[in-house]
């Protein structure tokens, strides 16, 4: 491990190839390492008690509680963030309108959340009944596609507006020989 983690802080300085051939080796290491390890400890104990232990615990329907809280709390704090993001940015785009390379950034965070949201929505759904908390689940599918399609509609506006301002000619640049 320490052989590759070495190997990875070599990457980007002018022994790239020296650091590149660690990395490798050291993950191959690795590899080896696991395998040879794999049988050693079947006849421990502790390692079946904590896995018993953190099933059984886990698996209550007090902590199934809380981890459902948890994971609908985080949806909501990122589609808070990515509703507000769009909102947020109009100031700076009319500021700065021919900074294409950083409106595109902004743009291409829009639409990956656009993209990456809904996915995100499926994942937090409760697997074990689909009919079980319905109306949450149509309430919060609703919502990310609704706030995919905002996020999109103000990356697709972002850019137009920025190409657009670009070429106008209130563009001092655009209009220089």
């Amino acid at each position: 491990m320490a052989i590759a983690a070495w190997g990875n802080e070599l990457y980007e300085t002018p022994y790239r190839w020296a650091g590149l051939s660690l990395f490798i080796g050291g993950l191959l290491l690795i590899k080896r390492g696991i395998t040879s390890w794999e049988g050693f400890t079947d006849g421990w104990q502790a390692h079946k008690r904590l896995r018993y232990w953190t099933t059984t615990a886990f698996q209550t329907p007090e902590w199934e509680r809380r981890w459902w809280a948890l994971k609908i709390t985080a949806w909501g704090l990122i589609a808070f963030r990515y509703t507000a993001y769009p909102l947020f940015l109009s100031d700076r785009i009319v500021a700065a309108p021919d900074q294409l390379l950083s409106h595109e950034r902004d743009a291409l965070q829009m639409l990956a959340f656009s993209f990456i949201f809904p996915f995100f929505t499926r994942w937090i759904q409760p697997k074990e009944s689909l009919l079980e908390r319905l109306e949450g689940r149509i309430l919060r599918a609703m919502a990310s596609r609704t706030l995919a399609n905002f996020n999109a509609a103000s990356a697709a506006a972002v850019l137009l507006y920025t190409a657009l301002s670009m070429f106008s000619p209130n563009n001092a640049r655009c209009c220089q020989p």
